[in-house]
């Protein structure tokens, strides 16, 4: 329905949610999202999220790659500071989009 409708799904990173990778239409959103209880403060990276990033990258190289435009968003609880995670993010994606696929 959302494919017919040119609705892009919304993918989520949050710890009861599945891990959906479904592309619906030619662009998708991201939404890396934590629990409340689990951040103190939001002045720093408080969680280290590296493997869920990691994970992440992979999948919007192969996004990026088949021409999905790919839309981000991250909360501060997440890992206790968004722009800190999203930063992290980008630098994860750039070493995975410099190599070569599969490696």
């Amino acid at each position: 329905m959302l494919s017919g409708l040119g609705v892009a799904l919304v993918l989520q990173d949050l710890y009861y949610m599945p891990k959906m990778t479904w592309i619906t239409t030619g662009f998708t959103v991201i939404r890396w999202l934590g629990r409340r209880s689990d951040i103190e403060h939001f002045d720093c990276i408080q969680i280290d999220r590296t493997e869920e990033l990691t994970s992440w990258a992979e999948r919007v190289r192969r996004f990026l790659e088949d021409g999905v435009e790919v839309y981000g968003y991250c909360n501060n609880h997440f890992a206790g500071h968004s722009p800190a995670s999203l930063r992290q993010f980008m630098q994860i994606l750039d070493q995975a989009s410099s190599q070569p696929p599969g490696g």
